[in-house]
């Protein structure tokens, strides 16, 4: 049966190509496809230490089971070394899964979720964006992601929080950050989001680059 593998970020530079095909038997689970794939690409081992792999939208383990039409990605981590950001903190340049900081701060106790989206949008100051990308300072990035959380679940009336941030290449209509805040009530949960999106502004190391019809070109730090 066939699979197809995806690479992201260094990996398709590594590999000359985004995407290849694999041929596999019935009953492969992740651990044996591993094998299978270094076969095709002796010694690089490395990558399977560091990458995480996905299938489909979901991470996966070694006894994943898969199947004819699988999509296979393998996702190398934004800052080097093993993967640093959580289910909650993320910083990554793959697409962002709508509604999914949302859902992973929802609690049976929480009367209150207060969630903020930033997409892409088609007009910026009066000029057409025809392009936009985001870069970051990313290891000073993800712990400045991860002590605005910690500090905001220090507060009693915080149930919990998720920080999501895309960065690489996005287009108009994308979702590039999302952030989600739980709460017994509505009022401290609006609070702390707001909170976090002004600290953006200020704070965290992401900037975006953005490329107009006209021809120029405006780089900014980070701001909804």
């Amino acid at each position: 049966m066939l699979v197809e593998v995806h690479y992201y970020a260094f990996l398709k530079e590594r590999f000359g190509t985004s995407k290849e095909e694999f041929d596999i038997p019935e009953g492969t689970t992740i651990g044996r496809f591993k094998e299978l794939w270094l076969g095709r690409h002796p010694g690089h081992e490395v990558v399977l230490d560091f990458a995480r792999l996905a299938v489909g939208d979901d991470y996966v383990a070694e006894d994943c089971l898969l199947s004819g039409g699988a999509v296979i990605s393998f996702l190398p981590p934004v800052s080097g070394g093993a993967p640093s950001e959580s289910d909650h903190v993320r910083l990554v340049d793959t697409e962002l899964r709508w509604g999914g900081a949302e859902e992973l701060v929802s609690r049976d106790g929480a009367g209150a979720v207060a969630t903020f989206r930033g997409v892409i949008r088609k007009h910026s100051e009066g000029k057409e964006v025809v392009s936009l990308s985001y870069e970051a300072q990313e290891g000073m990035a993800l712990t400045m992601m991860t002590r605005i959380r910690d500090e905001a679940l220090r507060r009693d009336d915080i149930t919990d929080v998720a920080i999501w941030h895309r960065i690489g290449e996005l287009e108009v209509g994308d979702l590039a950050v999302e952030i989600a805040v739980s709460s017994p009530h509505r009022a401290a949960s609006f609070e702390v989001c707001r909170s976090i999106i002004e600290q953006f502004k200020t704070d965290i190391p992401v900037f975006k680059r953005e490329q107009f019809a006209d021809g120029t070109v405006q780089w900014k730090h980070r701001c909804h």
